[in-house]
Parts: C-alpha cells; sequence; structure tokens
C-alpha cells in the first residue's frame, strides 16, 4: 500500500487514513506543515505602512512591510508543535479507554495529517492578506453569523470557520478509521480536541477577582 499523502488529505481524507493506518509516517509530514504553517504566519501577521511627504502631496508615499518576530514566530511554532503532541497522547488515552489495539505511532501521524486544512486556511488566508483582496468567505465565522455579544460563546464561535466545520468532518472519519471506535465517539472526540484549546487558553487570558 502506498504511503498516506498531505496534498490527498483535501480531497479523499478516507483513502489517506486507511494508508496512515498501515503506515504511519511522521517526521517528513511535520516538517513540510511546519514549514508551511511559519511561511503562513509570516506573511499573515505582515503589516503594510504608508508615509506621505507632507511637503508634497503629490509624492507617492513610501511603503514599508513590518514582519512578525522571529521569537514570536518560534513561539508560535513551538505552540503548534505542542498542539500535536497534546492531541495524539489525549486521543491515545480515548483509545485504550475504548480497548483499541491501536499504537501511538498512528496517533501522531494522524495528529499531524489532521493539521493539513488548518494550514490550507492559513496559506490562503496569508496570500489574499499579501495580495490585499478582500475575500471574507476564508476568515467569515458563526460570530459572524449571530453577533453575540462579548462572552466566551462568542469567543469560540470566533472560532468556527468553513476550514473549522471542514476540518471536523475529516477528523471525525480519521478518529473513526484509526481507533476503530463509533463514529459517535469520533465526532465527540473531534469537538472536545477543538475546543479544549480554547477553554483553556480562555482560563489563562480572562482575569480573575
Amino acid at each position: 500500500m502506498k504511503k498516506p499523502s498531505l496534498w490527498g488529505m483535501i480531497w479523499r481524507p478516507q483513502i489517506e487514513f486507511q494508508r496512515l493506518k498501515e503506515q504511519p509516517i511522521i517526521w517528513i509530514p511535520l516538517a513540510i506543515l511546519s514549514t508551511l504553517h511559519v511561511i503562513a504566519m509570516l506573511f499573515l501577521t505582515r503589516v503594510k505602512t504608508e508615509e506621505w511627504d507632507l511637503n508634497s502631496v503629490q509624492t507617492p508615499p513610501t511603503i514599508s512591510y513590518t514582519y512578525m518576530s522571529a521569537g514570536l514566530l518560534l513561539s508560535d511554532l513551538l505552540t503548534f508543535l505542542l498542539s500535536i503532541f497534546i492531541i495524539a497522547f489525549i486521543v491515545y488515552g480515548v483509545a485504550k479507554a475504548f480497548h483499541s489495539s491501536v499504537s501511538i505511532k498512528p496517533l501522531f501521524s494522524l495528529a499531524i495529517f489532521l493539521q493539513v486544512i488548518p494550514t490550507l486556511g492559513l496559506i490562503l488566508q496569508a496570500i489574499t492578506h499579501i495580495l490585499e483582496w478582500k475575500l471574507a468567505i476564508l476568515t467569515y465565522s458563526l460570530q459572524d453569523v449571530f453577533q453575540l455579544s462579548v462572552g466566551h460563546l462568542s469567543i469560540a464561535l470566533g472560532f468556527v470557520t468553513i476550514f473549522t466545520v471542514w476540518n471536523w468532518v475529516i477528523a471525525s472519519i480519521g478518529y473513526a478509521t484509526i481507533l476503530r471506535v463509533p463514529v459517535s465517539v469520533a465526532v465527540v472526540t473531534t469537538f472536545v480536541m477543538w475546543y479544549l484549546p480554547i477553554l483553556i487558553s480562555s482560563f489563562i487570558l480572562t482575569p480573575q477577582g
């Protein structure tokens, strides 16, 4: 059987999950996605500054660009990698709770491959940001639909974009295939894996008292 392909996750995830179950791969996909993630974040956070000559309104502005610092990029990359490891270990616990015989390696590989769609979303957002295109569909969220007042639910809904829903579907298929658990368990696992970081960050960032 062929090795799983990152590219195939876009239109044939179930086939890639079957391949992943037989031949889990880690380091090359991890290196590729990590590199793409860093490049996308670098350009997505680019800030364009225009400086006008006050003495001559006809003079074109001087344009300069600033990018995310190397330290912040490294911090973001470490967070990206850490999330993959945490997800793999949590899902491994779920597997053992349901007496699945799956080993940790396929779950690491699964956690990596489930970053394909989020990374694709980042890349498309970075491209539209660089080209200064206004494509709201890439960032349109459920919060834009419901317009809730400030609160935890509004924050959570702000993370639900078209790429989030797309990845929910793919992740549910992946968990059901690799863990050999019922679809309902796979769906719940998918939601928990998505919501847990939001919940943790809300406790960290919300002032207490």
